[in-house]
């Protein structure tokens, strides 16, 4: 498993099965939730289905229903790391603090090791206004080596760095980056949900995050 897989979870990618059926530009999820819900007929244990049909939902922003099916998913199989990290995603975006720091505290606790935990636990953090706290744990996140053979996930680690840390690197080059090794608006739609956090934010972090939004989504806009 990549680096950055581990990191943005494997959100990113819903990967290839949710992404690849369907048109996240346009939020359309439905043949994704269709074909895993058929699945879950066959088999309503599969834990993995549950939680992967709760990422189609929380990327089409019906954050109650992806809350539900990660609920769902945990509580056939509790040591799905990456489905409590999502958890805490999906209420984070909604608006729900409390409980999106309740999920991270857990999973982190649970997980020290994940990195994808630990990634929401940053980003929880930093939308709550407490990224100069936690710039060295950003650092040492983001400066983790890749395979390198994983341009994807490196090119994603260098925009986060750009991003938070290193803006010296270039916002629109990192973007460049990103864009060039993943063509496909699924690939970017998570990533483009992160911004719209990170861009409400004042300073630095905020304008960083607005310009690579924009540079992100203005072209699909009006494509």
């Amino acid at each position: 498993m990549s680096l950055i897989t581990s990191v943005i979870n494997c959100r990113f990618q819903l990967g290839s099965y949710t992404v690849d059926r369907t048109d996240p530009q346009a939020g359309r999820y439905c043949e994704a939730v269709t074909d895993l819900t058929a699945a879950l007929e066959l088999d309503p244990t599969y834990a993995w289905a549950l939680g992967t049909r709760g990422q189609a939902h929380q990327q089409a922003g019906r954050y109650d229903q992806a809350v539900t099916n990660y609920t769902a998913a945990l509580e056939i199989n509790p040591t799905y790391a990456w489905v409590l990290a999502s958890r805490s995603q999906a209420h984070r975006q909604a608006g729900h603090r409390e409980e999106a720091r309740t999920d991270v505290e857990q999973a982190t606790e649970t997980h020290p090791a994940d990195l994808g935990c630990a990634f929401e636990k940053l980003m929880l953090e930093t939308v709550e206004g407490r990224f100069e706290t936690f710039r060295e744990q950003w650092r040492q996140l983001l400066t983790s080596s890749v395979s390198p053979q994983d341009e994807p996930g490196a090119s994603y680690l260098r925009l986060f760095r750009a991003l938070l840390i290193d803006p010296g690197n270039g916002v629109p080059e990192a973007t460049a980056g990103v864009l060039a090794t993943h063509p496909g608006d699924g690939d970017i739609a998570d990533v483009v949900r992160y911004l719209t956090e990170l861009s409400v934010l004042e300073g630095g972090v905020g304008e960083r995050a607005r310009q690579c939004h924009g540079l992100i989504v203005g072209p699909r806009a009006s494509s």
